[in-house]
């Protein structure tokens, strides 16, 4: 099964394949790369993320890149999870998603990451989905009032992952 999804994609500017029963599926990313892209293909990255993975509150994805592409990848990874939509105030649940991300490193350079990068890596992504929850609230609602809090918050969270 594997194989037969693997053989079957055919990223054109990406390509997915579903797998046991709609509860995994297989994706490619374009291995060209235009003047609008970056190699990691991080825009494709979050696009791809969105639009194939399965339901359900706890979720894993493995991401299998060079290991120059690691960070970019996770950065992506994260925007694909978005703080802020316009459907969580209507549709809010208790229960949280949990989300797993795994990365393969592979080429050259496929050592494991220390936990000085993988804490590095978190970081980044706190990072990315703050900045587009900033930018995805609307202006009524993300009120200079609102930014200060948001900035406190962000800091004291800043200050307490700097501190070893």
């Amino acid at each position: 099964t594997w194989q037969a999804a693997l053989n079957a994609l055919n990223p054109n500017p990406t390509d997915s394949c579903p797998l046991y029963l709609n509860q995994a599926v297989v994706a490619a990313l374009p291995s060209r790369v235009s003047r609008h892209n970056t190699p990691a293909s991080v825009h494709f990255l979050s696009r791809l993320i969105r639009s194939c993975l399965p339901g359900g509150n706890n979720r894993c994805i493995v991401v299998v890149c060079e290991r120059s592409d690691v960070f970019a990848s996770a950065c992506a990874v994260a925007r694909a999870f978005p703080l802020f939509t316009r459907r969580s105030a209507s549709s809010r649940r208790t229960e949280k998603k949990h989300v797993t991300v795994e990365f393969v490193a592979v080429g050259n350079d496929s050592s494991t990451l220390d936990d000085v990068e993988i804490r590095c890596l978190a970081n980044a992504a706190d990072g990315v989905r703050l900045a587009a929850r900033i930018v995805d609230t609307p202006c009524n609602e993300m009120n200079t009032d609102h930014f200060l809090d948001v900035s406190d918050c962000l800091w004291g969270t800043l200050l307490s992952s700097l501190q070893v």
